[in-house]
């Protein structure tokens, strides 16, 4: 039998809690961006520009649309020739790319734990203290999923700990300025997030890396295999530097290695 491949599927989120969770995260994306208008119209003030911010507001609006429209087309039809070109370090862009992709994500950890939940693939102990590493973790995405499930299934204890690898680090300003905006008991649980350089591709494991992935409950894989298989893909390479299952003893959950969301010891 033919199955919809997991990322493709139309988001089916039937919980109540985890809608309204869904969409606090998306009213927060949208506040980011009266902020960054805020931001961009002080600094041409500061810089003697005569504007208003009604007119700083059309033009970074018309510059982000132009950004997620780039973002949708890279990641949709040319992903493995361009993915070096999107500039993660720039604000805006981040921000385009949070307001197309960032709550399809979530909903990928949601619904990947929930069907783990469901099958039994996977036991939750409700005393547990969780620490996540998300590999790739951009502004979070990975982070909020599992916040959603695990608010989903009653559990409301902060993580314990919280590390993001990911080749732009300048990710932080984002998720900090998302996280501050959520609801209390949200941004309450996410509070203790690091974010540490990492290059899936052309970096090798740091010893400080390699602690914080092993000491974790979750390690999350979901944005950072997708980019990296693009970009290999027709390629003779394999990636090895962080995919070896002895050395991180991980079982993945449960659709594809691409999109797959680990808990090591279960």
């Amino acid at each position: 039998m033919d199955i919809q491949p997991f990322w493709r599927a139309p988001p089916s989120v039937t919980s109540r809690c985890a809608k309204d969770d869904l969409a606090y995260i998306l009213e927060t994306i949208v506040m980011t961006f009266n902020l960054c208008v805020q931001t961009n119209y002080q600094r041409q003030l500061t810089s003697g520009v005569q504007t208003t911010e009604e007119e700083v507001a059309i033009h970074l609006r018309d510059f982000c649309l132009k950004e997620m429209f780039n973002n949708s087309r890279v990641y949709k039809y040319n992903l493995s020739l361009q993915i070096d070109r999107l500039d993660f370090n720039n604000v805006v862009t981040q921000w385009g790319y949070m307001y197309v992709y960032m709550c399809r994500h979530i909903h990928l950890v949601h619904h990947s734990m929930t069907d783990a939940l469901r099958t039994k693939s996977i036991a939750v102990n409700a005393r547990a203290k969780n620490s996540v590493c998300a590999i790739g973790g951009g502004p979070g995405s990975d982070l909020l999923g599992l916040l959603i499930f695990f608010r989903e299934i009653g559990m409301f204890a902060p993580f314990s700990e919280i590390n993001i690898l990911d080749r732009c680090t300048a990710w932080k300003e984002s998720w900090v300025s998302l996280q501050s905006k959520l609801p209390g008991q949200m941004a309450q649980a996410l509070t203790c997030a690091e974010y540490h350089h990492f290059d899936f591709f052309n970096d090798v494991l740091t010893d400080n890396l390699r602690k914080i992935i092993q000491r974790s409950t979750f390690i999350t894989f979901i944005k950072a295999i997708s980019p990296v298989s693009a970009w290999l893909k027709d390629k003779s390479i394999k990636y090895t530097r962080i995919t070896s299952m002895d050395e991180l003893s991980v079982i993945g959950i449960p659709y594809t290695v691409y999109y797959s969301v680990c808990n090591p010891g279960q």
